[in-house]
């Protein structure tokens, strides 16, 4: 068929019988074998769509060898996959900005509204790299899409996703949160407003249901005279590349960022530290001052992703760097025949200047016989302290990381968990980030909740009981929430979730309570105890937030009329809006 035409048009009319041709291959069954409704080798393709969703089925075969004119051995997990590697970081992403956007909303008072020229305002080194990825992405979709190479469409996007989920919004999470101010709060709302837009846009042919759902809900944020502001997510043009957002120098440093951090990571894996747990420093060597100065400026993402206290870069490779090289046997063994094994074990024995040589030469004789680097590969390891110090290398340097703990360490880490388990426990009972709680604490075989064990105090319990008394102040910044030892806690409190977890190896039992007034020992001055008794009973019954405005009006004092009986409560005096 394809033939014939072909033949028709060039005799007729000298030129092809068409401008772009577009083949399909067979989807077959997973073993292989053709479907056939008599064998039912397939899975039910509604089943499929309940299961996962019409967009989930689309982008797999999209992404799949079908639209390269080769067969597809169909697998319902190769669906899954796309649901756990596509939409979810992108749904996650998209469920972070609604619940940041609406916290900014009641804590600032004003109605969050994107700001289409928002890469032109910010000065966040993170947000203009989001957005130069972002073009890059929409000028490799147009390219792939004007080719019809739909397949190509996938792995652009799964990459981006997962620079948004896992690089983007982890690093800007506290800020997002308003830990920076309400500026900075603000600039990243509106960078990841406009970010997950144009994703809606560029997304639409491949994901229309998805994506008509995100969009409606972030044109709320949309002025009504913007020309983004429709009916419908498929009423819009794929976006333009903007030739202004687009930063190579940017995507460079970012991903130089990136390779050390993942060496960092490694390093913590090799030697058993968990990500929570803060270590000392971290060093970095790399002969490529450029290189240096890159990761320099983005040293705070250094910080905070690896959880040091410390950041330092040297260019001295030789200084902390030995390399060995570890020679490829069967390449060398083809081509050196019987003096292959005498010349592998003179690599194995080259020193670091020898390595070094070859590395930049390319070449050397080793036993007589010409060695290439192809030859070989080149290995970094840490000239120092293997007990003290873990390294990883990549990208022509090396990563050291002190795993040494000190007391205060330690101490840092134990808070650091406690703050896990706290979200955690929160996630548990779906609260959302602008729901106030109240947390309490208790360690059972720490001697400050009057239990001794086995007739002596348990010292680590003390540590860890120690150890969050301590570093309150940092817990309740990370949590924004009162904490406050169990033995503080009212009897009256409502408890919304409470769990004993194990931290540092000591059960340590954490209470969620609705936040609630506590009130002053002594109220006989206002009436009798039974008097009191009603007074206390009728305060809690009133609405929290309600109350906490009402103090506001009224300058601290609360007025309450008990059978007649009219009192005003002094906040300070009589009651406390919490244990604190």
């Amino acid at each position: 068929w394809f033939y014939t035409l072909m033949v028709l048009s060039t005799a007729l009319f000298n030129k092809p019988a068409f401008k772009n041709l577009i083949c399909n291959g067979l989807v077959l069954a997973e073993d292989g074998k053709k479907m056939s409704k008599k064998l039912k080798n397939y899975p039910d393709p509604m089943e499929i769509i309940n299961a996962y969703g019409a967009d989930a089925l689309r982008v797999y075969l999209i992404n799949s060898p079908v639209v390269r004119a080769e067969p597809l051995r169909f697998s319902k997990e190769g669906v899954f996959d796309v649901v756990k590697d596509v939409f979810l970081p992108w749904s996650n992403s998209y469920r972070f900005f609604v619940e940041n956007a609406d916290r900014y909303e009641m804590e600032s008072g004003t109605k969050f509204t994107a700001n289409p020229r928002i890469h032109s305002v910010t000065t966040n080194i993170l947000d203009k790299w989001i957005f130069a990825s972002l073009q890059t992405l929409t000028k490799r979709v147009r390219r792939e899409m004007s080719a019809y190479k739909l397949y190509e469409v996938t792995p652009h996007l799964i990459s981006f996703l997962n620079s948004l989920s896992l690089w983007y919004v982890r690093f800007n999470r506290d800020r997002m949160k308003g830990n920076s101010g309400s500026v900075e709060a603000l600039h990243s709302l509106q960078t990841l407003h406009h970010v997950l837009l144009s994703l809606c846009r560029l997304m639409g042919p491949f994901t229309p249901f998805l994506v008509e759902t995100m969009y409606l809900n972030l044109r709320r944020a949309l002025p009504t005279d913007s020309e983004l502001f429709v009916d419908s997510v498929h009423y819009l043009m794929i976006p333009e590349v903007d030739e202004s957002a687009l930063d190579e120098e940017i995507e460079v440093s970012v991903r130089r960022l990136q390779t050390v951090i993942e060496m960092g990571r490694k390093s913590r894996e090799l030697k058993g530290r968990k990500t929570k747990q803060p270590l000392d420093h971290l060093l970095l060597v790399n002969p490529d001052q450029k290189y240096l100065d890159d990761v320099v400026k983005l040293q705070e993402y250094v910080l905070q992703d690896l959880n040091v206290r410390h950041f330092r870069v040297s260019s001295e490779l030789q200084a902390f760097v030995k390399l060995t090289c570890v020679p490829d046997r069967k390449r060398l063994g083809v081509r050196l025949k019987r003096n292959a094994p005498k010349v592998c074990k003179a690599l194995y024995d080259f020193s670091h200047e020898q390595v070094s040589s070859l590395q930049e030469t390319g070449k050397a004789i080793v036993e007589g016989c010409e060695v290439f680097s192809e030859d070989v590969a080149i290995e970094m390891g840490f000239k120092g302290d293997a007990e003290k110090f873990s390294s990883s290398s990549a990208d022509g340097g090396i990563v050291v990381l002190s795993t040494e703990l000190t007391p205060d360490l330690l101490e840092e880490g134990y808070a650091r968990e406690f703050v896990s388990r706290v979200q955690r426990l929160r996630k548990k009972a779906k609260l959302n980030q602008s729901m106030p709680v109240e947390v309490f604490y208790g360690c059972p075989s720490s001697p400050s909740n009057g239990v001794i064990m086995n007739g002596v105090d348990d010292a680590k319990a003390v540590e860890l009981d120690s150890a969050i008394a301590h570093r309150n102040d940092y817990i309740r910044h990370q949590t924004r929430q009162c904490l406050n030892h169990q033995k503080y806690q009212p009897k009256h409190a409502v408890v919304i979730e409470t769990e004993t977890s194990d931290i540092a190896g000591q059960p340590c039992t954490i209470t969620l309570t609705r936040p609630c007034v506590v009130f002053s020992s002594d109220l006989s001055s206002h009436g009798s105890e039974d008097f009191c008794s009603e007074l206390r009973e009728f305060v809690c019954t009133k609405n929290y937030a309600s109350l906490k405005k009402d103090l506001t009006k009224s300058q601290g004092t609360l007025t309450v009329n008990i059978g007649g009986k009219e009192v005003v409560l002094s906040r300070g005096v009589d009651f406390f809006l919490n244990v604190d």
